[in-house]
Order: structure tokens, then C-alpha cells, then sequence
């Protein structure tokens, strides 16, 4: 591009030491003009866009931990039918197991892999029939956990994109925004009950 840059690029290249690449964007930069009430609106426009129904959690991942063995797990496990549909329409699922199909001879087969899904009862199943999540509330936990907490703390990033197809799946109305509304009711009351103690205190 060298030094014939002009405003209203949205990304420049140039050779290391190109120093007439580089007067040429700065004074180019310089001479952009912003819209601070444009940018101020549209940044509003977009917060406004996001349901008021949905709590803005922060620490999900601590609260899930402190918050691990809170009945209100085994009441949304309850209502689970284990028909995995949430997982059949989720953009995000991808887990799968390796099964060994045999063939009609009864001499040959093979090795393939299906999809499956952590709400499955034999899901957490191992060799020798110890099941990790035998209840409904640990199955239902840990899709939960996994969607909001685990997969971000290790890829940095939520699977959970808020899309909604497995709140309209499910026929018992399990939905992940229970959850963070869950989280946001005992912060709050956390909250308040500091307060109540600081006003008690004389704080």
C-alpha cells in the first residue's frame, strides 16, 4: 500500500522498516473522523437487543462449584426424561461413543463412532457397570456444568452460544437459563445478607 493509504482502511501491511507506509497510516488515522453519538447508539442498541429475562452471572464457574450439592439440581434432574433431545438439536454437543458392530457372516465387523449424549443413563457407564452420574440430577448437573463452566475453563470459552433449541426440545422445560437465574437469586441473597450483617455491625 505504501504511503498512498487513505482513511476508512480496516487493516494495513507493510515491510518491516517501510517508514513512508508508516507516516502515510498514521497521518491517515489522524484524519478519521469517529461519530462518538453514532458509536454511543448503536452500542445501546445492541445491549437493549439482549433479553432483560436473562441475568448477566459473573464467576459461573465458582458458583457452580460452591453451589455443587444445592437441591435445585436433584428438582431440574426430577423433570428430566432422558431423551437426550436437547443434545440432538445443540449446536455445541459432540460427544460420541465407539461401538463394535458385527457383520451378518458373524466373522467380521467393525469399529465405529455414534453420537451420544451425557444425559444418556449409560452415558458415564464403565467396564465392569459402575455408573459416574446414575441419577438424573448428576446427569442433568453436568450438562449444565460442562455447557457453562467446563469447556470454557479449558478453551476459554462457554459451549452454551444462548440459541434456545433445547429449551423448545425439551417437553419438561429444562432450560440453561434456570440455571443462571438460579445463580442470580442465591448471589443476590448472599448480597443482601452481608448487608444485613454489615447494617447489624454498625458498618
Amino acid at each position: 500500500m505504501g504511503a498512498s493509504v487513505r482513511p476508512g482502511f480496516d487493516g494495513l501491511c507493510f515491510a518491516p522498516g517501510d517508514a513512508a507506509a508508516l507516516a502515510g497510516a498514521v497521518r491517515a488515522m489522524s484524519a478519521m473522523q469517529f461519530d462518538c453519538a453514532a458509536i454511543a447508539a448503536a452500542t445501546r442498541r445492541r445491549n437493549e437487543a439482549f433479553s432483560s429475562d436473562i441475568p448477566f452471572v459473573q464467576d459461573v464457574a465458582m458458583l457452580m462449584d460452591t453451589y455443587h450439592s444445592d437441591p435445585f439440581w436433584a428438582e431440574l434432574g426430577s423433570r428430566c426424561l432422558n431423551c437426550t433431545a436437547c443434545a440432538s438439536v445443540c449446536p455445541t454437543c459432540m460427544c460420541f461413543d465407539i461401538v463394535d458392530e458385527l457383520a451378518f457372516d458373524g466373522k467380521t465387523g467393525e469399529r465405529v463412532r455414534e453420537w451420544d449424549c451425557c444425559t444418556n443413563p449409560q452415558f458415564a457407564t464403565v467396564a465392569g457397570g459402575h455408573n459416574f452420574r446414575p441419577s438424573e440430577r448428576e446427569r442433568v448437573r453436568h450438562r449444565m456444568y460442562h455447557k457453562l463452566n467446563g469447556f470454557k475453563e479449558k478453551h476459554g470459552s462457554m459451549l452454551c452460544v444462548g440459541c434456545g433449541r433445547c429449551v423448545d426440545a425439551c417437553k419438561t422445560g429444562i432450560n440453561p437459563i434456570e440455571v443462571l437465574k438460579f445463580f442470580d437469586e442465591k448471589t443476590r441473597g448472599a448480597h443482601d445478607a452481608q448487608q444485613g450483617r454489615g447494617a447489624t455491625n454498625g458498618e
